[in-house]
């Protein structure tokens, strides 16, 4: 009878399994409070990154929810994600005037990352690191232990100098270890 299952232990395990059937009002219940655990998960692990902190609370939402505007840097940064997970490049910048939605796609490839990753601002990366060189310290082991860094703000660093060479660095270390930046 191997393969069979006998009617006796059928009977047996129907008793057993009690069925409920959910109403569509309940469907919709279940639905929603599914949907604002996985948003509550996600708002945690954003936070960690450190996108929220630059980001508008409409912006968050945006983020949460995954309303974004098809900017050319959000299709831009999607495409790079897409490519970049299948060995395409490791390095994406993106350029553009003041308002253009670079930060906002940027955070878009985080969401697509689970939240994996960091986000810096170009200052705040040259004050970390000037900090690490005062306590002798591995100066890149943040940037280059996280599994995706996006860089903001080049271009407005308070010294261009130091700027240059922890940019240079960073990239480098993360590009040799096909690391995404």
């Amino acid at each position: 009878m191997r393969g069979k299952a006998r009617p006796s232990a059928l009977r047996v395990f129907k008793d057993l399994v009690k069925t409920v059937e959910l109403t569509p009002a309940d469907e919709a219940k279940l639905r929603k409070e599914t949907r604002t655990r996985e948003t509550e998960k996600l708002r945690e692990k954003l936070r960690d990154t450190g996108i929220l902190e630059v980001t508008t609370s409409e912006d968050h939402e945006r983020l949460l929810s995954g309303d974004f505007f098809p900017t050319e840097s959000f299709r831009a940064a999607t495409r790079w994600f897409e490519q970049a997970r299948v060995g395409g490049s490791n390095v994406l910048l993106l350029l553009g005037k003041e308002g253009r939605g670079k930060t906002l796609a940027a955070g878009s490839v985080l969401v697509r990352n689970e939240g994996r990753g960091r986000y810096r601002t170009i200052n705040r990366l040259c004050r970390w690191f000037q900090s690490r060189v005062k306590e002798h310290t591995d100066q890149f082991d943040l940037s280059l232990s996280t599994e995706l860094l996006i860089l903001d703000d080049l271009g407005t660093e308070l010294d261009r100098d130091i700027a240059r060479v922890v940019l240079q660095e960073v990239v480098n270390a993360r590009q040799d270890r096909r690391m995404l930046t």
